[in-house]
């Protein structure tokens, strides 16, 4: 009888260590678990954003569009009947392959998609095949490493709205330490999550001012806001 109680007494006491133990390992894989209040904020934002960059993209493209028909225009003379079409102009085929080259200085952090093009037509051409990238239904799922430039900008520009969004830019639309701390650990209440977040931005923050050449007191050029929202 003695023999059957231990038995009973030893199995209750291997049960509840193995009980113990899986609510151990429960609460340490939920420690490490990023709650989806992150992916909410994006979620509620990233529609607004995406329309924001397409608007940029639209007067980016007529900006380019008037300034090349005042160029090649003659000025319109009120007392003449004659009318030369816009059509009448030597325009390339917009599946032409531009070059390869490097964006322009930008005059404040909030311009978007800015190439310097040999030829301003062939910028226009370039923002349209950009707005097709910003088609959630088509666009599709690529190696970040992989990422061509123009898909690059359009993503870090994305990026760069949401961080804007949920408060996570200064005012000269530099993305901040505490801003990107405190939307990527939100809901967060364990210590050595929160911990880890602050030490990875904060490490990621200064390897990218340090490739950008980031000074704070000015504004970014040539879309540095953009490809260092992308980057982090």
């Amino acid at each position: 009888m003695k023999i059957i109680q231990l038995l009973h007494m030893w199995c209750v006491i291997t049960s509840i260590d193995a009980l113990g133990y899986i609510i151990r390992y429960e609460m340490k894989k939920a420690r490490c678990l990023n709650p989806p209040r992150t992916a909410r904020r994006v979620e509620s934002v990233i529609g607004d954003c995406q329309e924001e960059v397409k608007n940029k993209l639209v007067t980016e493209a007529y900006e380019i569009l008037k300034e090349q028909v005042s160029q090649e225009q003659r000025p319109l003379d009120p007392h003449s009947d004659s009318v030369e079409l816009i059509e009448s102009l030597d325009w390339p085929p917009l599946l032409e392959q531009p070059p390869v080259v490097s964006p322009p200085n930008a005059s404040s952090y909030n311009e978007y998609i800015i190439y310097d093009e040999p030829e301003p037509r062939r910028r226009v051409a370039r923002l349209v095949r950009s707005l097709k990238r910003l088609d959630v239904a088509s666009a599709g799922i690529y190696h970040p490493t992989l990422v061509p430039l123009e898909d690059k900008r359009i993503a870090g520009c994305l990026l760069h709205c949401v961080y804007a969004r949920n408060d996570a830019i200064d005012k000269n639309g530099w993305p901040t330490l505490d801003g990107l701390v405190d939307f990527y650990s939100e809901g967060v209440h364990e210590h050595g999550f929160f911990m880890a977040t602050l030490r990875s931005v904060n490490l990621c923050l200064r390897a990218m001012t340090n490739k950008y050449h980031v000074n704070r007191k000015q504004l970014p050029r040539k879309g540095e806001s953009c490809d260092l929202a992308f980057d982090v």
